[in-house]
């Protein structure tokens, strides 16, 4: 959007710029936190809210796929879409999961013990369902940082692209 793209050089630094941004998406969720319920999910509002940024970073991504001379009409493009919205939802869960305790933790709790894993259902039990979905969410929001911002070879490029969800230039 607002910078120039002619480059290798700037191109990654839009990547690991847009890759970045991600790692707040989650925290849009947090807008509509008191208006979240266990049955209905998020606002309605939150996702008309969302859906300019996900039209932004396609813009962006077919900037980038105008420079490197290639289509947009790519199974890439549709599923880096897919991702993009995946990413929001994913911020949501644990709100809305923490919208329906106690119930939530006590069936995943039961679960638990009778798996092969019940010795993690005393943890689980602690954690409650929706601080587990919150750590889990976390792990992979910083994991995916840490490896997309990194770095300046056309690997780190490549998953930089693909933690914004830009699927047609990963």
């Amino acid at each position: 959007f607002y910078a120039p793209l002619d480059s290798d050089a700037d191109r990654g630094l839009t990547l690991r710029r847009e890759a970045r941004l991600m790692a707040l998406l989650p925290l849009l969720a947090l807008a509509g936190a008191p208006e979240t319920t266990c049955e209905g999910g998020a606002p309605s509002w939150l996702y008309v809210i969302y859906v300019p940024i996900l039209v932004r970073a396609k813009i962006i991504e077919w900037r980038i796929l105008t420079e490197l001379k290639q289509s947009i009409i790519s199974l890439g493009f549709v599923l880096g879409m897919l991702d993009h919205m995946d990413y929001f939802t994913d911020g949501v869960f644990p709100i809305q999961a923490y919208k329906c305790e106690p119930e939530a933790t006590n069936l995943f709790v039961f679960s638990f013990k009778q798996s092969w894993a019940s010795c993690l259902a005393p943890m689980i039990s602690t954690l409650h369902f929706s601080g587990a979905a919150l750590i889990l969410l976390s792990a992979a929001v910083f994991s995916q940082q840490v490896i997309a911002v990194t770095g300046d070879t056309f690997l780190d490029k490549s998953v930089a692209a693909d933690v914004p969800g830009f699927g047609g230039v990963a």
